[in-house]
């Protein structure tokens, strides 16, 4: 009974490993627990060594319990929670009901482990010899395990009911008859059987799910490529509707039209099927399974995902495209207007001064503020749209950047290729606003497939952040702050 429960048991872990990792792991820990209990009877082994095998068997409720992790948006949910005892992937992984009966199937090993001598147990399941290792009497050692075994249960059962509760409730049972029938059960290998048939019970029933979902999606996948090859029966092509737009998408995110020879077929709201022209449409839809349509469902959300990422991206391309037109109409205005007027102003200066004898002081000072203010507009012209970055290149834009900042820094430029200027743009906006905030030095190193910038300071970041993401996102790229806060990292594909 043994060997057949940790069998099915990895059978169910190895089907669903990819689906639910936590589900796996937790059936890979019920059957280390229904299997560790039988080294207790191996008289070679120590005693310390068969009292915790022995003590492993009220884990099987742990395991249960770790069979049933949180959903994904709930545990997107709890990792932007608060503070807790437990680690935050782990309230973000499992319920708060799993937490607590694991927690509770736990204490009830360590109680097991201190309190349970088998030669005072009437029942002795698995051995009867004496291991002289219990500090507690033993009968009220299968109490404890027993009230701590029901509140797991209990605790499993504040989510929805699953085949995992009632096998944790099968194993607190068990235990409950051992304490209630002290002066020997009349069937005690009903007792050793109970832990084995709720895991092999409960491992059954994920390996059934696991299987019937490995199935759906595969059938989805080959329907996915006889879309793709033309090879789906009558179906040619299959279109979705973006809401509140006349657009119809397919299956990528793409715009689509109707191709020639094929007539349109409704299989529901915002859905169409292409097919051909001598397919009878009632057979179409009729051979449409739950499966299929389950898969043009999920296929049409993750179409207009994509036309909603796309649009995103498009309105952040509008909007920084926006901006550096209008940085580069004021660097325009500023250079031919208000610039020409100062350099004007200082030459005739320069010419006054020429002229008078003892005002010439004066007019030294004025014309000094005057190149002062030349210089200062000629650093604000520079700093809206950085001209040698349009004229001679990303590298010599970083070059000058980082010999005008007041930070030391280190420049390290590796490119095989000359990115577009809008990409240029948003790796020099990075390296900027690095240079910009309150830091001694810098590292910054520059590379490509994909195009990278590495920004490490010797100061924690604290600045915001926005103006980059923007950027590096209107063009595809994302990037990252290092958990010590000092490194920036900013990947353009």
């Amino acid at each position: 009974m043994v060997v057949a429960a940790v069998l099915v048991a990895c059978c169910g872990a190895w089907t669903v490993r990819g689906l639910r990792p936590h589900t796996a792991a937790g059936l890979l820990v019920a059957a280390a627990a229904v299997a560790l209990p039988t080294l207790g009877g191996v008289g070679s082994l120590p005693p310390w060594l068969r009292a915790a095998a022995l003590a492993a068997e009220p884990l099987v409720v742990a395991g249960l319990a770790l069979t049933r992790p949180r959903g994904a948006r709930a545990a997107r949910r709890t990792r932007r929670g608060g503070r807790g005892y437990w680690p935050r992937d782990v309230r973000a992984a499992f319920p708060r009901g799993t937490r607590s009966a694991v927690a509770l199937a736990s204490a009830a090993a360590a109680v097991h482990l201190v309190g349970y001598e088998p030669f005072d147990d009437p029942n002795c399941p698995r051995t009867c010899d004496p291991l002289g290792l219990a500090f507690l009497d033993t009968r009220t050692t299968v109490l404890i395990v027993t009230g701590l075994l029901a509140a797991a249960t209990v605790a499993m059962a504040s989510a929805p009911m699953s085949t995992a509760v009632a096998a944790a409730a099968v194993v607190a049972a068990g235990w409950g008859v051992r304490w209630a029938w002290w002066e020997g059960f009349a069937w005690p290998d009903v007792l050793i059987a109970v832990g084995p048939l709720a895991v092999a019970g409960a491992s059954g029933a994920v390996w059934a799910s696991g299987l019937a979902t490995l199935r759906t999606r595969r059938a989805l996948e080959r329907l996915a490529v006889q879309l793709a090859t033309g090879t789906a029966g009558p179906i040619r092509a299959v279109h979705f509707a973006v809401p509140g737009t006349t657009r119809w998408i397919d299956a990528s995110g793409w715009d689509a039209e109707p191709p020639e020879g094929t007539r349109t077929v409704a299989a529901g709201p915002g859905l169409r099927l292409l097919v051909s022209r001598h397919a009878d449409p009632g057979d179409v839809l009729a051979g449409l399974t739950p499966a299929i349509e389950w898969g043009l469902r999920n296929a049409r959300l993750a179409a207009l995902a994509h036309v909603h990422i796309a649009d995103v991206r498009a309105s952040q391309r509008r909007v920084v495209a926006a901006a550096d037109a209008e940085r580069r109409r004021i660097e325009r205005d500023l250079h031919d207007g208000a610039q020409q007027r100062l350099v004007s102003a200082a030459f005739q200066l320069r010419l006054a001064r020429a002229r008078v004898g003892q005002d010439a002081d004066q007019v030294a000072a004025i014309e000094d503020a005057v190149h002062k203010a030349l210089a200062s507009l000629r650093t604000l012209s520079h700093g809206l749209f950085p001209r040698v970055l349009a004229d001679e290149g990303l590298a010599a834009a970083l070059d000058d950047l980082v010999a005008a900042s007041g930070v030391r820094a280190s420049l390290d430029v590796r490119l095989n290729r000359v990115p577009d200027q809008d990409t240029a743009m948003a790796i020099y906006a990075a390296v900027a606003r690095a240079l910009d905030h309150p830091a001694r030095t810098a590292d910054i190193v520059v590379s490509d497939d994909p195009l990278t910038a590495r920004i490490e300071t010797d100061a924690v970041w604290r600045t915001d952040l926005t103006e980059i993401a923007d950027r590096v996102g209107a063009v595809g790229g994302h990037h990252r702050l290092s958990q010590e806060g000092t490194v920036l990292t900013v990947v353009i594909p």
